[in-house]
């Protein structure tokens, strides 16, 4: 039932009658108890810019869910682009802050990116054949660039999300001895300029799965703080919410649960 509660994710495209999400999406957000539903919206390209600002001005808007002809002209209107969208010069949806400023204007000021990297190159070399670790070497750049952009700006900054990466298992450097890309995490932590050297914070604390019977032994789910905001990380104060091993298999509940760590801003 939709409420004076329920969010809004538009699906925007033309035409609309082969679109698949609403009949997806919509019953299971109805057997979990979410509050929210796909609402189908065929806007024709010559209105499409003018038509995505004002879906985004809805307060109870939540996301938009981007189908063809759409997909190459939506990213000139973002104002904040993913790696892989960057790489990709398409994108398939779109939500607000990707890049979140918390405090903007006061001394505790810090900017956190959210990631969602791609999947299916958990460990090992990204030299390794296939094109998953090609896609996942092509996301580290952009990446790299947002963390010594922000540290050269001088802001206190954090990435954190689901890196679909094993960082505690990388081993080696960062590329081999004709420049190749073999890691993730030393690529992005080179330290050059100072202020960007990550402090990994669940790579610090010992591994606890969602659930007993998780198939991951390792965080995939990371949070990195830059040089500056790492400092005012709470000790003792990181936390992993896993879920009650009946309720995850009756709600269908995520491989992925919540980690955590208190901040003492100054």
């Amino acid at each position: 039932m939709i409420r004076g509660t329920t969010a809004l994710i538009a699906h925007i495209g033309f035409p609309t009658h082969a679109f698949k999400a609403p009949m997806i999406y919509n019953p299971y957000f109805e057997h979990a108890g979410i509050d929210a539903v796909v609402v189908p919206m065929g806007c024709r390209s010559e209105h499409y810019p003018d038509f995505l600002r004002a879906v985004f001005t809805l307060e109870n808007i939540r996301g938009a869910l981007i189908t063809m002809p759409h997909k190459v002209s939506t990213v000139a209107l973002l104002d904040e682009a993913s790696p892989t969208v960057k790489i990709a010069g398409a994108c398939n949806a779109v939500r607000r802050g990707v890049v979140a400023t918390f405090f903007p204007g006061t001394p505790n000021e810090f900017r956190l990116m959210a990631v969602h990297l791609k999947s299916g190159c958990p460990a090992g070399p990204l030299t390794a054949p296939g094109r998953n670790c090609e896609l996942l070497t092509r996301q580290v750049a952009p990446l790299e660039q947002w963390i010594e952009g922000e540290a050269n700006a001088g802001h206190r900054f954090g990435v954190l999300g689901d890196f679909n990466r094993r960082f505690t298992i990388e081993k080696g450097g960062a590329r081999d001895a004709d420049g190749h890309q073999l890691n993730v995490y030393a690529e992005i932590d080179d330290g050059e300029p100072a202020a960007s050297r990550l402090t990994n914070v669940t790579g610090m604390n010992k591994f606890k799965p969602c659930t007993t019977d998780s198939e991951y032994k390792e965080y995939i789910d990371n949070i990195l703080l830059g040089r500056d905001l790492a400092k005012s990380i709470v000790k003792k104060s990181f936390v992993r919410v896993v879920f009650n091993d009946a309720d995850a298999k009756t709600h269908w509940l995520s491989d992925h649960c919540p980690v955590g760590i208190e901040l003492g801003l100054k």
